[in-house]
């Protein structure tokens, strides 16, 4: 007669091996369902609508291609210090931008800059002087960190009281 201990020990690898059996098949169907997101999301891109700074901001598509003519503004550029990227130190370069026939600013990311050293002063960034054609694609602003109020929703009870 067998013990008990030894058929929990022999039944035991059998569930276990089934456990993570199903655990990867629920695994590999959500990398499926992120794909099918991603697809999405590029066609999203792919077949955004042209657009001109001269629409209002609500307007835009998300990925909306803006193509803008106007001058940056030299006198004021914003540096966002520490951006690493592959490990060399850098900037981020947003450049304020006019367009033309327009007195409305935008704020422009104008790519990363690297830093010639991590312990000098910030790098001085060129800006065009003159009338300058550009194309982007739109974004979005996003709130920066944490938000309690997008978390909130996900505790329950904890709606408006």
């Amino acid at each position: 007669m067998k013990k008990p201990l030894s058929l929990i020990f022999s039944v035991l690898p059998h569930i276990a091996a089934i456990a993570v059996m199903v655990a990867c098949f629920m695994l590999a169907g959500w990398q499926f369902d992120r794909a099918e997101e991603k697809r999405a999301l590029l066609g999203h891109w792919d077949n955004a609508p042209a657009a001109g700074l001269e629409q209002a901001e609500d307007h835009f598509s998300p990925y909306a291609k803006i193509h803008a003519h106007g001058r940056f503004d030299a006198q004021r550029q914003i540096l966002l210090d520490n951006q690493v990227r592959n490990g060399q130190a850098g900037v981020h370069v947003f450049t304020p931008f006019v367009p033309a026939g327009q007195s409305r600013i935008w704020l422009v990311n104008r790519g990363w800059h690297a830093l010639p050293s991590r312990h000098g002063s910030l790098p001085h960034v060129d800006v065009p002087g003159t009338m300058w054609k550009s194309s982007g694609a739109w974004q979005s602003r996003r709130a920066p960190g944490f938000s309690w109020a997008r978390f909130r929703r996900w505790i329950p009870g904890s709606g408006p009281t």
